[in-house]
């Protein structure tokens, strides 16, 4: 997901993490995996000897999209001792309105 982070580790000690697109996802020099942007990116984990040969391991990460939600009411303010019914978009997540009150109407904060 764009923004999450995950850590990668290898047992063999002294490589270099890279990131195949770092516009999908980046890799800190610890191995700190974070997701900018949805798609594929390949991790690389490389590691050179005294005498000049390397060796690499990689793994795919898939960034996934954050979902699209919005929130609409049709009205942008309530009095008190009224109801108004607002519908999200898409239906069945979890979450909060903030609403802030200003005088006896509450005006939600969007």
């Amino acid at each position: 997901m764009r923004g999450a982070t995950i850590n990668l580790t290898n047992t063999l000690a002294g490589g270099v993490w890279s990131s195949s697109n770092t516009a999908i996802a980046t890799v800190s020099g610890t191995g700190v995996v974070t997701g900018i942007a949805a798609g594929a990116a390949t991790i690389t984990y490389t590691v050179t000897n005294g005498s000049g040969c390397s060796a690499a391991q990689q793994v795919t990460i898939n960034v996934n999209a954050l979902p699209a939600v919005s929130i609409t009411s049709g009205v942008n303010a309530v009095c008190t001792g009224s109801n108004v019914t607002m519908t999200a978009t898409p239906a069945g997540g979890t979450g909060a309105v903030v609403i802030r009150q200003s005088l006896a109407c509450l005006i939600p904060a969007w």
